[in-house]
Parts: C-alpha cells; structure tokens; sequence
C-alpha cells in the first residue's frame, strides 16, 4: 500500500499528489544536556522534563489525473497551502487512528519548486505527540454518580482538558480527584469568589486554567498515568451543571 498523509483538511490524493519513496518513523527525543563537572569522570545529564519537537520531511510530485492539467494541479496545492498559517493536523498512513499537529517551515521554497519542477521536498516541525483520535473526543461525567473511569493505553501520561460549567451564584468552591492506577489519590479545588456563567477550562497540556478568556489560579492535574485512572467529584456537585473531559491519550511512536 503507497503511503499517503493529510496536512491540514488535505490527503495528498485530494490534491493530486503522490508521496515517493517510504518515510521513516521519527520519534520524539527527551530533551536534555551532558553538563562536566570538574574533577569527576563522566558527565552529568539533565534531564528538562520535556520533549522536543521532531523535523521530518516528505518528497512529493504531481500525479495527472481527470481533467485537471499538471498547471491546475500545482496551482491548487500552492493555494491551499499558503494559508495553511501555524500548527495544522497531521495524519499518515503508517499511524492510523493518530493525529500530530506540524507546520510546513519551507512554504517559498516549495512554491518555487514546484512552479519549476512540479515535485518539490515539503519540510515540516512538529509536536512530539501523536494523538489517538478517540481521545480528542470530550466524555461526560455522571453528576450523579460523581465518578469517572478512564483507561489511557499508553505509557505517556495523558494531559487532558478538563471543563467545568457552574451556576451564576456566590462565592463558593469545589473539589475533585484524581486515583492513578496504583491507587495514589490527588484532591484539586476550585475556588471562586464569584461564579458566573462561563464554563471553567484546565487544560493540563498547557497548564492553564482560565474562566471565559481570563486567567485563573488553580492547580493544574498532572494527568492521567497509563491504566485505569478515576475522577471523582468530592465536593461542590450543587455549583456544578456538567463536567467534560477530553483525556487526549497520546504516544511517541
């Protein structure tokens, strides 16, 4: 089966273009640095607790198809492509079910080539992840139950979104918890001097938390471990109108 990947809302098929030869599968590295200590053998390394973004890159060509002419078809691509500004989904074949976000860094020199040579070298940067699709979808918890299972299949810990919508009132506040699989148990608040209507955001990716399009202070969760993790609400249920979480599982590979 011929390779094939989509770059913001196009696979390469949808714009007449084929991908030579077979990519390799790059993975993120840790970042970190050997620092020397004097008068000790070996270095030291620190590890920056986080990963790098990784470089790839794709060959590409026009393939003739239907009425377009070879003309239209590079003139499509460069089109779609010249708005395509910041990060944008990227799928492949070789990853089926993931989604990465990458930005194509060499925009000009791909305009010129491909006017020239109709096949040019698209060079993208991307984000360490990969994301499973069904993680991207936001699951409800159960004010009634006030409990949630969710099961993350990799061994990266997932860094969800985690959405709050509250009833306009008075000061108040609300606990949650998160159980890792090994059973540690780690309590959050949120507390409020005024409630309002907008929906309360943590998204533990970005370690943010904001209320409408202000910032907030509240701790940020460190995640969901691999296994089966539990939220659970402990406090606060009659302030609270939903909870969505979008666990985002995600990997390396």
């Amino acid at each position: 089966m011929a390779y094939e990947c989509c770059f913001g809302d196009y696979w390469n098929t949808d714009l007449h273009i084929r991908v030579d030869g077979t990519p390799d599968i790059e993975i993120a590295q840790r970042d970190g640095k050997f620092v020397p200590i004097a008068g000790k053998s070996g270095d030291d390394y620190i590890d920056n607790g986080r990963y790098n973004n990784v470089e790839f890159t794709r060959d590409i060509a026009v393939v003739k198809k239907g009425g377009l002419s070879v003309r239209e078809i590079v003139d499509n691509l460069i089109n779609e492509y010249a708005y395509m500004e910041g990060y944008q989904d990227f799928e492949d074949s070789d990853h089926p079910n993931l989604v990465t976000k990458a930005v194509l860094t060499n925009f000009s020199e791909v305009n010129k080539s491909m006017r020239a040579l109709n096949r040019t070298t698209l060079r993208f940067n991307r984000i360490p992840f990969w994301y499973h699709v069904t993680g991207l979808q936001y699951t409800g918890v159960d004010l009634d139950a006030k409990i949630k299972y969710l099961t993350n299949p990799y061994k990266l810990t997932a860094k969800p979104i985690i959405e709050f919508d509250m009833t306009t009132g008075s000061s108040t506040s609300c606990t949650y918890s998160i159980t890792d699989p090994d059973g540690t148990e780690h309590i959050y608040s949120i507390n409020q001097a005024t409630i309002r209507s907008e929906p309360i955001v943590i998204d533990c990716e970005k370690q943010t938390a904001k209320r409408g399009n202000n910032y907030v202070l509240f701790d940020i969760p460190e995640g969901f471990k691999e296994g089966e993790s539990v939220f659970k609400l402990l406090t606060g249920a009659d302030r609270i109108t939903a909870i969505r979480i979008m666990p985002r599982w995600r990997c390396l590979r």
